[in-house]
């Protein structure tokens, strides 16, 4: 084990600590958001395989992904189906390509959209995607609701949704609804959390997240999420995240052009 990868290890664990520490005396206040966010702060590295089966107007499209994570901002996601996609951050840039193809995307992280910063450093396989675009908003305590004794609501600017997080008994994360408006009378969205599993101690994750939503055509959407192959906190070897050794070929551009397809989650064509 080397000494570098050792000081990283002690200044990742470090600032995990000062953190919890400065939540831990304001647990009690803290919105439920960061309490949410503190408790995923605890994972430093995930590899995991990822199974998505999503449902549109009947037809099944199903992806898999293999993930490896590790912080800060190195990230690697490699689909196999049905296309063989690639996303490798390695600290400084994002780099995106399909096999076969000669010419790749590359984007500095200090001028990516806020978007793809979230891609790179939510936890995989956790809510921060939803959890992180909340933080900072007003918080509402809203009433119990069934088996949810813990609900709160977030209302950012229109034409953004109304959002409400529901704890299950255990305390964490069961369910995330999108609303129209506050009134909370139309639901366009839920993601229910489910298959917990303790990867370490008091590092928990849902192995099994469903999503219910309608498209703007009114098309029912539903999207089934596996995770397997859970590795959590152990090394991960620095050429995982070595853009180039594992695109050889791909020529990379930072083109308006190129930034646009990003944006749009596209390629550029052969």
């Amino acid at each position: 084990m080397s000494k570098e990868y050792i000081k990283q290890e002690l200044g990742l664990f470090a600032a995990a600590l000062v953190a919890s520490v400065g939540l831990a005396g304001d647990l009690a206040t803290a919105p439920l958001v960061d309490r949410l966010l503190a408790e995923n702060g605890k994972i430093r590295s995930i590899r995991c395989e990822i199974r998505r089966e999503t449902e549109v107007g009947g037809t099944r499209l199903p992806t898999l992904s293999r993930v490896w994570f590790e912080r800060p901002d190195r990230l690697r996601v490699e689909t196999v189906t049905p296309d063989a996609r690639r996303i490798v951050v390695d600290g400084q840039a994002i780099y995106k390509w399909i096999d076969g193809q000669a010419q790749g995307v590359r984007i500095p992280l200090a001028e990516a959209p806020e978007s793809e910063l979230i891609q790179v450093r939510r936890v995989p396989a956790t809510a921060d995607e939803h959890l992180m675009r909340l933080q900072g908003l007003p918080e509402t305590v809203l009433p119990p609701e069934g088996l949810f004794s813990v609900r709160c609501g977030y209302a950012a600017l229109p034409p953004h949704p109304f959002t409400v997080l529901s704890l299950d008994a255990t305390g964490r994360l069961a369910r995330l609804e999108f609303f129209d408006t506050p009134a909370c009378t139309n639901r366009l969205l839920v993601v229910s959390y489910a298959g917990w599993q303790e990867v370490k101690p008091g590092i928990w994750i849902p192995c099994l997240q469903k999503t219910q939503a309608r498209a703007r055509a009114g098309t029912d959407v539903s999207e089934t999420v596996r995770v397997n192959g859970l590795v959590v906190n152990e090394r991960i070897e620095s050429g995982t995240f070595d853009a180039p050794n594992q695109a050889a070929g791909v020529q990379f551009g930072n083109t308006d052009e190129m930034k646009e397809l990003l944006l749009r989650g596209g390629m550029p064509a052969k």
